[in-house]
């Protein structure tokens, strides 16, 4: 696939930034989480707003340049990846969708900036609004517990709540505190704990009045093509490293790359990446069904890319050191995180086969 002259530009700049900076970073990021000059950084060369419009201080840059961007920094760092993801598509992307986006501005030009940044909660994103324990009384008053949730300690907070009987969206900017971090399986490079709301009407905005499910599973279907450029970027580092280490790796007198089945395997695992990769970077897959069914094909590839670079790295990519293990745990963790994946595939059959597919 051929590239615009921006593109290129582009994925020059945010390659050189990723070896540069990223890379010598990696470990730390998994070991310690994101430090705060890599997030300053990020915002200097445009990439930390890179989906926000120019108007609210982000880059300003199409959906193919984006993914560029999460491909590229998914090979290095998949949390730091999935860090941009949830700052642009999913907390800025809901409120630049909100009847109320005037109001909310001004959190939004925070995120493009760098300056602060949001939490959200995998509640949020797998369950539905109604089981989540947030509640908003008479007086205005919201209390209750959010589980699950991604940078907690961000200056603001996404959090779905019960008002008047209605599921209704607000974020929080105070009110709020951080319980026990969580041990979890991927995306280690960000925090995650449970929040304890006791916040009072200063410490809120609206961003929907009703139906905020609904408001939450469209920002997701809309960024899909988002999820599977982050999860290229992982099969691609997987393949790389494994192809790497059976060119170096010998046993019985021999490179690993030699004996055919390693070298089938990855030569057909390398064959399906630039495959996907064409599409899910060409003007096709910007169609929301299509990135739809990107994201779900290349979530799936991942898995399988990063397991098979385990098994040709042997008992050696069980550990850290080697950086391969983080692949498969935020490849896994990317499917659960990004979306409810039965009623995505409902959502899919019944686009492609009519309302009555995959009712029973």
């Amino acid at each position: 696939m051929k590239l615009t002259e921006e593109q290129e530009l582009i994925l020059s700049a945010v390659n050189e930034f990723s070896e540069g900076t990223i890379a010598p970073k990696a470990l730390d990021i998994e070991r310690n989480g994101i430090p705060e000059e890599i997030i300053s950084s990020l915002s200097r060369n445009g990439f930390m707003g890179a989906a926000i419009p120019d108007t609210l201080g982000g880059a300003g840059l199409g959906e193919g340049s984006y993914r560029l961007i999460l491909e590229s920094i998914a090979k290095y760092s998949p949390s730091l990846a999935f860090f941009i993801y949830i700052q642009n598509s999913v907390a800025a992307g809901l409120m630049m969708a909100s009847e109320r986006k005037e109001e909310l501005a001004s959190a939004v030009y925070d995120i493009a900036s760098g300056r602060k940044s949001s939490g959200i909660s995998l509640d949020t994103v797998t369950s539905r609004v109604s089981e989540v324990t947030v509640s908003v009384d008479a007086s205005a008053r919201m209390t209750g517990r959010l589980g699950r949730v991604f940078n907690p300690t961000g200056d603001f907070v996404i959090s779905p709540a019960l008002k008047d009987g209605k599921e209704v969206l607000f974020v929080l900017d105070g009110g709020y505190r951080t319980e026990t971090e969580l041990t979890r399986l991927g995306f280690r490079g960000i925090g995650f704990s449970n929040i304890a709301i006791d916040a009072l009407p200063g410490n809120f905005r609206m961003i929907s009045e009703e139906k905020a499910s609904l408001r939450l599973a469209d920002v997701l279907f809309r960024s899909s093509g988002a999820v599977a450029a982050i999860a290229l970027g992982m099969a691609e580092a997987s393949i790389q490293k494994a192809l790497d280490y059976a060119n170096s790796r010998k046993a019985f007198n021999a490179k690993l790359i030699e004996f055919q089945p390693v070298a089938f395997s990855l030569s057909s695992m390398r064959s399906e990446i630039e495959l996907l990769r064409e599409y899910v970077l060409s003007d096709a897959a910007n169609d929301e069904l299509a990135g739809l069914k990107a994201k779900l094909m290349c979530t799936d590839l991942a898995v399988r890319a990063s397991r098979l670079s385990l098994q040709v790295h042997g008992g050696n990519g069980y550990f850290d050191d080697y950086q391969i293990e983080k692949y498969y745990r935020d490849s896994m963790a990317l499917q659960a995180f990004t979306g409810n994946r039965t009623e995505e595939m409902i959502r899919y059959s019944r686009r492609l086969f009519g309302n009555e597919a995959a009712r029973l």
